[in-house]
């Protein structure tokens, strides 16, 4: 299994991490659901978001969000406090 990176860690949430054949997988894409419990953002802004990020993806009627891209996007929302 190995030694988990911090961005393995901060994906390891209650529902994002799931356990196939005996081995700890880590979602890259989550249903639009799940990522609002995941980022704690309403439905209809989370998708706005991710539009704007380029990290939505659409198959057969599901939406999914490419977690990866859509946080690094919201990096350029963050607020830098005077201790940083």
């Amino acid at each position: 299994m190995g030694v988990k990176t911090k961005r393995e860690v901060n994906y390891m949430l209650p529902g994002k991490e799931k356990y196939l054949e005996g081995r700890l997988v880590i979602k890259n894409f989550v249903k639009i659901s799940e990522a609002t419990d995941l980022f704690s953002i309403g439905m209809t802004k989370l998708r706005e978001l991710a539009e704007k990020a380029g990290a939505i993806y659409k198959i057969d009627g599901i939406v999914l969000i490419n977690i990866a891209r859509f946080e690094e996007y919201l990096e350029q929302y963050r607020v830098w406090g005077e201790d940083e």
